[in-house]
């Protein structure tokens, strides 16, 4: 029933991506005071499934690293359905997305190579789900170390935040609306961030 509504009723999608720490969260909550009324906001699962159920990202076993993902995967696409739902009953125009359920390839041993084993999905498919994606530079040492402790559920350390960041660049390579922010001076970043923004809803 889910399915057949999204397929009906989807509502255009916002990504913001990018490596722990790189200010997803902010920008959303920038983006949600810059454009009110516009946007219903899912947060990211990942974030949620760690401080609710209180488990933590497996590493070494493949098969658990498979398995954990394919749930996480699982999990985004229920929060973006049910987003969904829900920004047509609030009357918002489109959905903000902190990482979403393709963002789960990016964490996979072989990355893409492995989405039609784990998620029995396939990229094109996958991409035409989301309409802009943002793809947020890694934070500075000096700042995730500053800023770490702020999201009492994040697990990874600056070296392997900073090794995600051409894995997830990798996972969204051809995407028609990804845009990626460079750069850390965050003013800037939230005002190129708040102009593509507008321009892509204004389109």
């Amino acid at each position: 029933m889910l399915e057949a509504t999204e397929s009906l009723t989807k509502k255009p999608r916002v990504v913001l991506t990018g490596p722990p720490c790189s200010g997803k969260t902010t920008l959303a909550k920038q983006l949600l005071l810059a454009f009110p009324e516009t946007f219903h906001y899912v947060p990211e699962a990942g974030t949620a499934m760690i401080a609710v159920v209180g488990v933590r990202p497996p590493t070494g076993n493949r098969g658990a690293i498979l398995e954990f993902e394919r749930c996480l995967y699982q999990a985004h696409r229920v929060m973006e359905r049910l987003g969904n739902i829900q920004a047509w009953a609030d009357r918002r125009s489109a959905l903000l997305l902190d990482m979403c359920a393709w963002d789960c390839v990016s964490f996979l041993p072989n990355g893409t190579a492995d989405a039609w084993e784990t998620f029995g999905v396939r990229r094109e498919d996958e991409f035409r789900r989301y309409g802009l994606v943002l793809n947020l530079a890694p934070a500075p040492p000096e700042v995730f170390e500053r800023e770490r402790h702020n999201n009492p559920s994040r697990v990874h350390s600056c070296a392997e935040s900073l090794a995600l960041a051409p894995l997830i660049a990798a996972t969204w390579s051809g995407h028609p609306g990804l845009v990626t922010i460079d750069g850390w001076n965050w003013p800037a970043k939230l005002a190129d961030a708040t102009r593509i923004v507008k321009a892509w809803l204004s389109r």
